[in-house]
């Protein structure tokens, strides 16, 4: 889902921003492009809620298998984090803004070649 929102401007300037959960949500819930963008946050942050949630319930299965799921369980945040975090150090997303995007979780937008484009700037939060 961060994915989406990361590639929305360089998808949309290409004109292909149908492809993205910001522009189906723009259509399906007649939001701006930030309203989307804040959709997406809020979802996300209820993801990892209910993920974080998830993992204090989890139960004990002995002391072996939990050091198991344990790790297992560091594995997948690490995977998200190292994911988003790969978003921001490469130039495919923003170039050579993304530490600055990072920082100030502002994206300028590209000249769009889609007809629909209707904001100059989304936030990159979440």
């Amino acid at each position: 889902m961060h994915q989406d929102l990361y590639s929305y401007n360089v998808e949309q300037a290409a004109g292909h921003g149908g492809n993205n959960i910001l522009t189906t949500l723009m259509k399906a819930k007649n939001l701006s492009l930030q309203g989307a963008a804040d959709y997406v946050g809020e979802h996300w942050k209820t993801l990892i809620e209910q993920y974080l949630d998830a993992k204090r319930r989890l139960p004990s299965w002995g002391e072996e298998i939990d050091k198991d799921v344990a790790q297992y369980a560091d594995a997948m945040e690490d995977w998200v984090i190292g994911s988003m975090d790969w978003s921001f150090e490469t130039s495919r997303y923003f170039g050579d803004a993304g530490q600055e995007v990072k920082r100030t979780r502002v994206v300028h937008l590209s000249p769009s070649r889609a007809e629909d484009a209707s904001a100059t700037e989304v936030s990159a939060d979440e």
